[in-house]
């Protein structure tokens, strides 16, 4: 379970969130309209923002990793997607066989291609890829049907049902698309600010 207990944040001297008080089970689609602070919660959950108060806990730990990639930014363009995947091999001592099984799951095969190379759709797949491929407590996906083709947002559920079968907390959060595509695997959360 995922408890957000009386958390706020803000950007400078705005306000963002007051207040959250929030539980969810261990995998949760969320939904709201744009501008709520699903990406902003996402953020705080990963440990990339720090709350002005409140706890974030998963299973009752406030000491807990997490995985998420939001953004093509945290990719090199000039390093191939083997450099990459090599990278987090080495970093969080991933076994081979384990890497192997995510890069089938994705049918990852080009890998001397480099990011700058990639279509919009396939740099957002390979952020989904090394979500995944990190081990962690809990994986964070925000929006992670945008840019892709058809035949991804086919198979995107049964890989996150994949990655629900290792234990792993997963948070999603999207719109009417994700909605139609996540929510048998995935019990809904409605986000108020």
């Amino acid at each position: 379970m995922l408890t957000l207990d009386h958390l706020s944040f803000r950007y400078d001297d705005s306000p963002c969130l007051e207040n959250i008080t929030l539980q969810c089970p261990k995998a949760s689609l969320w939904t709201a309209p744009n501008g709520y602070g699903k990406t902003t919660l996402l953020r705080l959950i990963a440990h990339e923002l720090f709350p002005l108060q409140g706890a974030i806990a998963i299973d009752g730990n406030t000491t807990y990793t997490a995985a998420f990639c939001p953004s093509p930014k945290l990719l090199f363009d000039d390093l191939s997607i083997q450099t990459h995947i090599n990278w987090l091999k080495a970093q969080f001592n991933i076994p081979q066989s384990e890497l192997s099984r995510w890069l089938d799951v994705f049918q990852l095969s080009a890998l001397s291609r480099m990011p700058k190379e990639l279509s919009n759709g396939e740099k957002q797949w390979l952020l989904l890829a090394i979500t995944c491929i990190m081990p962690a407590d809990i994986a964070l996906f925000d929006e992670p049907l945008q840019s892709l083709d058809d035949s991804k947002i086919e198979r995107f559920p049964q890989i996150i049902q994949n990655k629900i079968v290792t234990g792993t907390h997963i948070l999603v959060t999207g719109h009417t698309l994700c909605k139609q595509m996540l929510s048998n695997i995935l019990t809904p959360v409605s986000i108020r600010p």
